[in-house]
């Protein structure tokens, strides 16, 4: 089969099939002339003034005789066209093609010496400067002086041929050549022989040495067989790295150097390789020429693209060997492998932090430089990094290009939809070998083990406390600032951080997407379900050492751990009042500002904490979620729970400090802080009367103003406060929470408890000083004064009778409305006061309370008994005909 080549001066070269013998004939002739010549170093060469090629045989380029101009003409066309030629080395014919008509020009000289080089290359000769050359021997010029005419113009590479152009085009068109195995594509045929040999599992290029090591391209081969043989002579006296070339060796240096003699006319950035410089210039250029055939993307880079195409068809080639796990570049499983390895080659100077990669070694080094050339031109704020700029522009733009596809949330940075799509999934993939929790990034984890380690590495330079984590330094540092840079665009509210800023936000939006599976109710963050489901599990995890109190989440320990110490770090700059949790002091701040930013929507009442708004919303929607284990009471909030939890126990954790009574409830222990003081700072603006509490304010005012807005849903009663009227309530349901320890006796007030209380004690505190009569109630005092006075206050508008209590006055009523609620179960009879018809169940009950302490006889009514107790006395003649003895005193009966 005719084989044929073309030379880089246009000549076909061939050594024809018919003339095979005879070209070998005159080859060995030709062989044998040299040998009697000697070396053909110094032999002569005929030469003219036209083309000359030279012959790969000698130490210079192969020569082609080309006949003169007047053999050429002088010769028929067809000889002219293939003219046979003798290889002044070997002897060999060879056939000439000639293709110009002229080969002199008159700036040849200066093309010649240009493309010396390439064409040199292309003749198969790799010549070395230096050596005293004759141009018109050794080059050969294109036609017209043009190197490379044919260009591609997709991406404006040059080629020498036509066919050499039409190969290079497929990349940008077409792959004709697939893979059987894989069914993978490529643009030459030589590529697909590469590919094949990877299936195979080696190389056709045995290694010499019987290494193991067989490479599977052929330059791969030699250049590995080289390597082999003579090794990296060459050292970097630096680092005592090896290099088996010279050029190799000195791009080396210049990292410990840092030289970077390729600088970019654009930007000036410098580079240590010119083929950096090369991809680097690329950026200034707006042309990206190749192009996506799926998405129609366009890259300015070849391998950027192939990279690409692979998130079209799927393919990941590179696997790790230790968890398997898929990836499209080498590059990327080589930073893979670090993770198991734990290999960090790339160590800071500045603080010795280890990275796998060089680009975090980079990115980590601008931390240490207070520089920051890249700055924002719509808010002037500067980066560090140019991506970090890139990314905040976006904030300004409102760009998100990234969305997720299963709730359609959009993001600015591509990693961030990654670690969002996580929540999704559930994964986590970073897990602590302490405690085995479980994080969806890894700085998530690094922080974790810091729990661990108690290691907090971050300080603050103003006040030295320490943190974990530089964003926790950086979010407190800003209270020493009191910069708040993160702004709500509803309500002008600043945070110190975006996270708090986030958290805030889902105040003004009434979505609450995580719900509890147990009871279905909702929150607006995770992390308030969490807590939530623990109510539920009973778990609680964190105890106090001091008393064993366990709570739900670390927080609430640390919280209730200032009671143990009385720390009270929040101080009030106005008045001086600390306080142990920030948010408290916030609240407390608005009453000196008088701010009261959070409204009711059903009657625009406002509040300075959204806490006391959500309890306030229990009175209109009436829900009361939290239930006594004890009674199977309700209560709307849980405070309120707990408070009713003390009236079963007993217990009184607030003692006063100044004579040591015990309350309850902290509110109740603060009203009592007032008797010793004395100070009552609400004063009524009517009457001028002053109070201790601004509630007992607000009430004393509705008696001037007759305002009621509490109304009974049982019996239509107005009542000016809620207060008074859940006291109320308690009649129609007839719930009496108090109960006394003594002698099991209930009642609906805590006042009635306590005066009952004093009898089994015998105290009676409160005394008249005009007869000296002692009460157990202030109020029973109050209106024992008045007989002395002869005040009667309380008038019938009916009759115009006076009373002294309101009570008698609201008993006289009904016999004029003839009104009588009180009724009797067992005969139906009507009463108009309730102590009447409790006289009369005795009627039925047969019980008789009041006993006699001298002869045990026993009665219904005191009444009763006073007469009776008159026969021991000795005040009546009669003595008692029941059984005859006489008394002293009429204190000695007990009520039963």
């Amino acid at each position: 089969m005719e084989r044929r080549r073309l030379s880089a001066a246009g000549y076909r070269l061939v050594p024809y099939g018919s003339g095979i013998t005879e070209m070998n004939r005159e080859r060995r002739e030709g062989l044998g002339a040299r040998k009697q010549t000697g070396s053909d170093t110094n032999r002569k060469f005929p030469t003219c003034n036209g083309f000359v090629a030279r012959s790969a045989h000698s130490n210079q380029p192969p020569v082609l005789q080309k006949p003169h101009a007047q053999e050429m003409n002088s010769a028929p066309k067809a000889q002219q066209n293939q003219m046979p030629q003798l290889c002044t080395v070997t002897g060999g014919k060879l056939i000439v093609i000639p293709k110009l008509t002229k080969h002199t020009q008159p700036d040849a000289e200066e093309k010649l010496h240009g493309s010396q080089k390439k064409i040199n290359i292309i003749l198969g000769k790799n010549l070395k400067p230096g050596k005293a050359q004759s141009t018109k021997q050794t080059v050969f010029p294109k036609p017209f002086g043009v190197i490379n005419p044919f260009v591609c113009v997709k991406c404006k590479r040059r080629f020498g041929s036509n066919g050499n152009l039409l190969i290079h085009q497929r990349i940008h068109t077409e792959r004709p050549f697939s893979c059987t195995d894989c069914g993978k594509c490529f643009s030459h045929r030589t590529i697909l022989r590469e590919h094949r040999r990877a299936h195979m599992g080696k190389g056709p290029f045995p290694h010499s040495t019987g290494g193991n090591k067989i490479p599977s391209g052929k330059g791969n081969f030699q250049r590995h067989q080289g390597a082999s043989a003579k090794g990296k002579p060459l050292t970097c006296t630096e680092c005592g790295k090896s290099f088996k070339y010279k050029s190799d060796l000195r791009v080396h240096e210049r990292t410990h150097t840092g030289e970077k003699p390729y600088v970019c006319t654009q930007c000036g950035k410098g580079f240590s390789q010119k083929a950096n410089l090369n991809t680097h210039s690329v950026i200034h250029s707006t042309e990206k020429p190749f192009s996506c055939t799926e998405c129609g993307k366009c890259f300015r880079f070849k391998q950027k693209l192939k990279s690409h195409e692979k998130t079209h068809s799927g393919v990941k080639d590179f696997a790790c060997t230790e968890c398997g796990k898929s990836f499209r570049r080498k590059s990327e499983l080589r930073v893979h492998e670090c993770t198991h390895t734990r290999e960090k080659p790339y160590v800071c100077s500045q603080c010795g932090k280890g990275f796998s990669q060089k680009v975090h070694l980079e990115s980590h080094s601008l931390s240490h430089s207070t520089e920051k050339p890249f700055s924002c031109t719509e808010c002037g704020k500067c980066f560090r990094l140019k991506q970090h700029l890139k990314s905040h522009m976006k904030t300004h733009t409102g760009v998100k290009d990234f969305v997720c596809t299963e709730c359609g949330k959009q993001f600015t940075q591509k990693h961030s939809l990654r670690h969002h799509l996580l929540i999704h999934t559930g994964e986590k993939p970073f897990v602590c070998n302490v405690c085995g929790k479980g994080h969806r990034r890894k700085r998530h984890l690094e922080v974790h083990l810091r729990i661990h380690t108690g290691e907090k590495p971050f300080a603050c330079t103003e006040c030295n406390k320490t943190f974990r984590s530089d964003r926790w330094l950086h979010a407190h540092k800003l209270t020493h600032t009191g910069v708040k840079p993160f702004q709500c665009k509803e309500c002008d509210q600043s945070f110190t951080t975006k996270r708090s800023l986030t958290n805030h936000l889902l105040i003004h939006s009434t979505k609450e997407p995580f719900i509890c599976t147990e009871c279905g109710k909702c929150f607006r963050m995770k992390g308030y379900l969490k807590s939530h489901e623990k109510t539920h599990t009973g778990v609680k995890d964190f105890a106090c050492t001091e008393c064993g109190k366990q709570f739900i989440d670390k927080h609430s320990l640390r919280q209730h751990q200032l009671i143990h110490t009385g720390e009270k770090p929040f101080v009030c700059s106005e008045c001086g009042k600390s306080y142990r949790q920030k948010r408290n002091l916030n609240v407390h701040l608005r009453v000196h500002t008088g701010e009261k930013p959070f409204a009711c929507t059903e009657c625009n009442k406002t509040f300075r904490s959204r806490r006391w708004l959500n309890d306030h919303k229990l009175t209109h929607t009436g829900l009361k979620r939290f239930q006594c284990n004890e009674c199977s009471k309700f209560y709307k909030t849980k405070s309120d729970l707990n408070a009713h939890h003390r009236t079963h126990t007993g217990e009184k954790p607030y003692p006063c400090a100044e004579c040591g009574k015990s309350f309850s409830t902290k509110k109740s222990l603060h009203q009592h802080g007032g008797t010793h003081t004395g100070i009552k700072p609400y004063a009524c603006t009517e009457c001028g009367k002053c109070f201790r509490q601004k509630i007992d304010l607000k009430y004393h005012q509705s008696i001037h103003t007759g305002e009621k807005p509490f109304q009974c849903t049982e019996c239509g009663k107005s009542f000016p406060s809620q207060r008074v009227l859940n006291i109320h309530q308690r009649i129609h349901t007839g719930e009496k929470p108090f109960q006394c320890t003594e002698c099991d006796k209930c009642f609906c007030y805590r006042q009635s408890l306590t005066a009952h209380q004093r009898i089994h004690i015998g105290i009676k505190a409160f005394g008249c000083t005009e007869c000296g009569k002692q009460f157990l109630t202030k109020c029973n005092l109050q209106q024992h004064l008045m007989i002395h006075t002869g005040e009667k206050p309380f008038v019938c508008t009916e009759c115009g009778k006076q009373f002294l209590t309101k009570r008698s006055l609201q008993r006289h009523l009904m016999i004029h409305t003839g009104e009588k609620p009180f009724v009797c179960t067992e005969c139906g009879k009507q009463f108009p006061a309730k102590y009447s018809l409790l006289r009369h169940l005795m009627v039925h009950t047969g019980e008789k309370p009041f006993v006699c302490t001298e002869c045990g006889k026993s009665y219904r009514y005191k009444r009763v008994l006073n007469i009776h107790m008159n026969s021991h006395t000795g005040e009546k003649p009669s003595a008692s005909r029941d059984c005859g003895k006489s008394s002293e005193s009429d204190t000695r009966f007990t009520q039963i």
